[in-house]
């Protein structure tokens, strides 16, 4: 390790004890419940609700519906499949269920393979500045 990277790291140990110190208002025993309190927000982030689907089919439309049952909206940016695309992307509301009509491109092999259950569709979510992916078997 070259002498350029000690003193990177040194200067980045140093801010982050100085930023502890300064966020616990001086009192490092306070240290211990900012971290557990970081952990907890960063593991509530991970259980965020999933929005519920339900797939209906009309004689010429495919139609998701959504239930986003989270407290704030999820852009659908897009839903692929072999035989589906998403025109344009779709805002969830929140508390909100909200359809989707997909385009189906060809509507005779896609009804094959709904029917089979063998259709796999990708979903692409856009919350909070991050994108999602979530593939199913339909």
């Amino acid at each position: 390790m070259n002498i350029g990277k000690i003193i990177g790291l040194v200067v980045f140990f140093i801010v982050l004890i100085l930023q502890f110190y300064v966020s616990t208002n001086g009192n490092l025993s306070n240290v211990i419940t900012l971290f557990k309190n970081s952990i907890n927000q960063f593991s509530n982030v991970l259980n965020i609700p999933q929005p519920t689907v339900t797939l209906y089919l009309t004689s010429n439309n495919a139609i998701f519906s959504f239930n986003n049952t989270a407290d704030f909206p999820i852009t659908l940016l897009n839903a692929t499949g072999k035989y589906t695309y998403l025109p344009k992307p779709v805002i969830l509301l929140p508390k909100r269920v909200t359809n989707v009509t997909i385009s189906v491109t060809d509507w005779k092999d896609f009804l094959n393979a709904v029917e089979t259950r063998s259709y796999n569709i990708t979903f692409t979510f856009k919350l909070f500045n991050t994108t999602f992916i979530q593939s199913e078997i339909i």
